[in-house]
């Protein structure tokens, strides 16, 4: 019993200690996203594409082919709080293969429509299959927001990866979101050579940076009494620069082989490295090889260059024979990644109150609802004591502006404006309000006796505003002037009504409104005429006079019947 007791405190304890870890980690992570330390961004992607070379996605796919993975990534719903540091991380697809030379693995994002700053910049982890890419944001995006780009990467498909023939579902994913594709690949066909004599290719190795192999298949058709052999191979550019790019020394494989219909090695009988017996020119980027006599053999020739990212190299070599001369021209472009981007400063709208009959004058308490025409989200400002309202940074774009409670005293302007918000400014919108007015007029009218005065109270919704006296002096009538039309809190028509002191010995009619005036009719009820003691006398004899008869009546009956 005591050990379970023994073990049941130690299993508590330990799981109070990992409670305690755990909430220690979660909250300096919550701290270190709080005080601006680089956070991880959960992008949305908003399309993926598998492209052709030249960048179509149409059509079929073939199993050996390069193609680029184009992905959209949107980081706007973080509005302008990104900070250079922050970052996001894609996981590539399982069927490619990227490439681990450096141009590749390493590049920047550059601004849309600007190619000397920079919003990201890029880092492919290459896998044996797949792989992930992670994006770094830079100090373009700091109070920036809209941050939104595009990202491109050049891959190979795995064919043990595929169904060939077939459509195949590739995933990215990132922030723990899953979009897929879905892409018909093909196996590819091979088709019968006829009569080929010379052909080209390059290839490259994923493994290897900066290098390119070349291929060069020699007499497919095996004619016959071909002799004199020389192989010339040129390297050149059609724009930029061929610094950088040349021939690797030592790198010239000659392989006599058999090929197949289809161009496939299917027998080796010798290779030899014949480095020594090619003349390299024109600071490596040319050189002459004489093959001799191929009458009836078929060769392959490998050799290297090396190769600069951004560079197309056009490759062209020349065979010729005592019995004809061939050429073919092969182009190669390093693995090309890249991507771009775009964000937007946030602006502000200034809104300006005036009184409409004199700008002068600036209104406090006017209260305005602006609403971006993008998201449908709306917030309040208040104008301040110099009638000026401020928003917060928002995201350029339009903005719808209203006015929802006028200043106290004016009339509402029901017009709503479109202001548009352009990054980094400052947007102004100026609205007018009309002083909202009204009178309230009283005339007073005596029935009967004239009075000495009647105190007159106004009533604004039932409460009182304001009162008068009125008198002889005053004509018996008032009017009250500058007062609201409009209820400041939520603009309704006030309701203006009036209520009159009791006076004595008189009754009180009002009759009119607020619009057309009121009328106070007072009618004089004089009082009633107080008892005297002479009337008392008179009840007094009366009283008396009516005991005397019945007195009397009762002495006689007495009389009569004592007679009898």
């Amino acid at each position: 019993m005591a050990s379970t007791k023994q073990f049941f405190t130690i299993f508590v304890t330990a799981v109070l200690i990992v409670t305690m870890i755990v909430c220690g980690i979660i909250s300096a992570q919550a701290e270190n996203d709080a005080t601006g330390n680089p956070k991880e961004v959960q992008i949305n992607i908003t399309n993926f594409q598998i492209l052709h070379n030249n960048y179509k996605p149409d059509g079929q796919f073939l199993s050996d082919e390069s193609v680029y993975l184009s992905l959209d990534w949107s980081a706007e719903k973080y509005g302008n709080t990104l900070k250079a540091g922050d970052y996001f991380d894609v996981t590539l697809p399982s069927q490619l293969r990227f490439p681990k030379d450096s141009p590749a693995k390493e590049f920047d994002l550059y601004v849309q429509d600007d190619q000397k700053n920079v919003i990201g910049k890029a880092n492919v982890t290459p896998y044996d299959a797949g792989g992930t890419v992670r994006v770094v944001l830079t100090d373009y995006v700091n109070n920036r927001s809209g941050i939104h780009g595009i990202m491109y990467l050049d891959a190979f498909f795995i064919r043990e990866k595929l169904n060939l023939g077939q459509d195949n579902t590739l995933n990215i994913s990132s922030g723990g979101t899953t979009v897929s594709k879905v892409v018909p690949i093909s196996e590819i066909v091979n088709t019968d050579i006829k009569n080929e004599i010379l052909e080209k290719w390059s290839e490259t190795d994923p493994d290897v940076n900066g290098q390119v192999t070349w291929n060069i298949r020699i007499n497919h058709k095996k004619g016959d009494n071909i002799s004199g052999g020389v192989i010339t191979d040129k390297l050149s550019v059609e724009n930029g620069s061929l610094d950088g790019v040349g021939y690797i020394p030592g790198s010239f494989i000659l392989k006599k082989v058999t090929f197949d219909e289809k161009g496939n090695i299917v027998a080796l009988h010798s290779e030899e490295n014949v480095s020594e017996r090619v003349e390299l020119s024109e600071n490596n980027t040319a050189f002459r090889f004489a093959i001799g006599d191929i009458s009836n053999k078929q060769y392959l020739l490998t050799y290297k260059t090396s190769y600069v990212s951004d560079v197309e190299i056009k490759n062209t070599v020349v065979l010729k024979t005592n019995s004809e001369t061939v050429s073919n021209n092969k182009y190669f472009k390093a693995s090309d990644t890249g991507g771009n981007g775009v964000g937007e400063k946030p602006g502000r709208i200034k809104i300006v109150k005036i009184d409409q009959d004199n700008n002068t004058i600036r209104l406090k308490n006017a209260e305005f609802k602006v609403t971006s025409k993008e998201t449908g989200e709306s917030f309040i400002v208040v104008t301040d004591e110099n009638g000026e309202a401020y928003t917060d940074l928002v995201k350029a774009g339009q903005y719808d502006v209203e006015e929802i409670i006028a200043p106290y005293g004016y009339v509402k302007e029901d017009k709503t404006y479109t202001v548009a918000v352009i990054s980094d400014q400052l947007s102004e919108q100026v609205f007018t309000n009309k002083k909202a007015e009204t009178e309230v007029s009283v005339v007073k009218k005596w029935i009967g006796k004239t009075g000495t005065a009647a105190t007159i109270r106004l009533l604004a919704d039932g409460k009182e505003l304001d009162r008068v006296t009125l008198t002889a002096a005053t004509g018996w009538s008032h009017i009250f002037k500058n007062l609201p039309k409009f209820d400041r809190a939520d603009g309704h028509e006030i309701k203006y009504t009036i209520t009159e002191d009791k006076i004595d010995n008189y009754a009180a009619k009002i009759t009119g409104d607020a619009k057309s005036g009121f009328t106070v009719e007072n009618r004089y009820i004089p009082p009633e005429t107080p008892n005297t003691g002479d009337d008392n006398m008179l009840i007094a004899y009366a009283i008396s006079a009516v005991v005397a008869m019945i007195m009397l009546s009762l002495a006689c009956k007495a009389k009569n019947e004592t007679v009898r």
